[in-house]
């Protein structure tokens, strides 16, 4: 990672000496302009920071990826100040309206602002109607939403925790979402986009509150509204603790909110799901292999995976690693985060699991169930595909069973594909492998639309499968699936393998995020 720095060019003494005072004077103005322009800003607001240099020319302009996204950067300050806007690089493919949105660490949408008065390529800049306090050494994220891709790129420029940027403003990891335009979590291959802020230290301008306020620059009407948090226990306002792992856990992202027909429903995400901000954890010192009832809470699980061979378990407001429950077993898990990191195996399994309001991430699978298994108001995402694995990724899998409820969580298979045939199956998926399947529930959940997810709901019905054809009492109702880029929430579309003749399958109330009706 190469530093940057910006200095005014320098004019030959010969020429300075026969100048008249006047003409002195007009070149410093001059000069002083083409320092301020070098950071986008007028003269007078020349103390403006960013991230990236003016003239920085991306590595890939325009990375060829044609769909729709949220790109941006996490970022952090030195000192206080305020952000005025945002700024972007643009290829000449990345066309129609772009625009550009802060967010808090947990997503909630500080302002937002639509670009205007664009050039065809280049740095584009859009200033909020307010500027937004910042609290140094707080993480933010700046970013915008482009509807055809070809954005600008730069692969692995935040490896090895690597950094951009300067003493007063650093960026730490590039992101993404992909959609309509939501708070962008997703990584890929640790790539920066060339999204970038214009910071005003205090002193430099008019001081905002740092606590923004509730009508700050308000989205437009197709983006998704800031969430909602339900009430949730907590013991103070402090932050969210750190992740286990550093490094391996994606940075979080808000669902949409979103609703079928005329009542909003806000999507599980990292506001409402995991352990409670404040929660002062401490270590698990138990066995990594539990064979009695147990109850855990508060606690940072480092088992690899922790176990249920027998008994009854109950963890709250903790953060482990892999969980396997066999057959003797049971858990119930809440308010807790489960993070299998670079695993190839599933974050939660196999069997008699309850996960409610679950951040659930890392490993090939989020949650794999055959038989008696409850998740609900739960985020399912941020599964892991190595460069050189054939992974078949799913949010939520079975290959065969039962007696299984899906209610309310949020759905997402979001590693982008690999170049070995590795990548996402769906959101969520039954398939016959093993044994019949039977007494499903997908009540009320969102199917989120990703690149490489071939249909976001694989429904169980297909004869190439030993016990494909051996499907009964599938019953989906009230889910929303997003449409994504290419309209049809996966690559080949929403919904495969629903046998609507099968017994007591059901498929009622399923719409699209845009309230229209979606049929298997």
């Amino acid at each position: 990672m190469h530093k940057h720095s910006v200095r005014p060019s320098t004019s030959k003494k010969t020429v300075l000496i026969w100048l008249a005072p006047f003409a002195v004077t007009a070149l410093l103005i001059g000069m002083i302009a083409t320092l301020a322009d070098i950071h986008g800003v007028s003269a007078n607001q020349h103390r403006l920071v960013s991230i990236y240099p003016a003239r920085t020319v991306p590595i890939t302009p325009a990375e060829d990826d044609p769909l729709a996204v949220e790109v941006g950067v996490q970022f952090s300050v030195s000192q206080p100040g305020s952000v005025v806007g945002v700024r972007y690089y643009k290829s000449a493919q990345n066309r129609g309206t772009h625009v550009g949105s802060l967010w808090s660490e947990s997503g909630v949408r500080l302002a937002a602002a639509t670009f205007t008065r664009e050039s065809s390529t280049g740095w584009q800049t859009v200033r909020f109607a307010q500027p937004v306090g910042l609290i140094p050494g707080t993480t933010y994220v700046a970013s915008y939403h482009t509807s055809t891709g070809y954005y600008a790129q730069q692969q692995w420029a935040f490896a090895a925790q690597a950094t951009v940027g300067n003493s007063t403003i650093r960026a730490t990891r590039g992101v993404y979402d992909y959609g309509m335009g939501g708070f962008p979590h997703s990584t890929w291959h640790d790539a920066a986009y060339y999204v970038d802020v214009l910071f005003q230290p205090n002193g430099h301008g008019p001081t905002p509150s740092i606590t923004p306020p509730s009508t700050s620059s308000a989205p437009p009407s197709t983006d998704a509204a800031a969430p909602s948090t339900p009430h949730r226990p907590t013991t103070s306002s402090s932050t969210q603790p750190p992740t286990s792992q550093a490094g391996t856990t994606p940075a979080p992202s808000q669902p949409p909110s979103t609703g079928t027909g005329s009542t909003p429903t806000t999507f599980p995400g990292p506001s409402n799901t995991g352990v409670p901000k404040g929660t002062e954890l401490s270590p698990y010192t138990g066995p990594c292999t539990i064979k009695t009832a147990t109850a855990i809470t508060a606690k940072i699980v480092s088992c690899d995976p922790l176990t249920v061979a027998a008994g009854s378990v109950q963890i709250s407001d903790s953060r482990l690693g892999r969980i396997d429950v066999e057959s003797s077993g049971s858990a119930s898990i809440q308010d807790s985060e489960i993070d299998a990191g670079h695993d190839y195996a599933a974050a939660a399994g196999q069997r008699n699991l309850t996960l409610q309001r679950v951040n659930a991430h890392g490993g090939d699978h989020s949650v794999q169930c055959s038989e008696n298994c409850v998740v609900q108001d739960s985020w399912l995402h941020g599964q892991y595909l190595p460069s050189d694995g054939a992974w078949h990724l799913n949010a939520y899998i079975s290959n065969g069973g039962h007696n299984v409820v899906l209610r309310h969580n949020t759905l997402s298979c979001d590693a982008r594909p690999n170049s070995v045939g590795g990548g996402c199956s769906g959101d969520a998926s039954i398939f016959g492998d093993f044994s019949s399947n039977s007494d499903y529930l997908f009540d009320g959940n969102l199917f989120v639309a990703n690149i490489g997810v071939s249909y976001c709901l694989y429904a169980g019905y297909d004869p190439s499968k030993s016990y494909g054809t051996s499907v009964t009492n599938i019953v989906v109702k009230n889910n929303v699936f997003q449409r994504g880029g290419n309209g049809k929430c996966g690559d080949y579309g929403p919904v495969t393998s629903f046998q609507s003749r099968a017994s007591g399958n059901i498929w009622t109330n399923n719409k699209w995020d845009d309230g229209t009706a979606v049929t298997p």
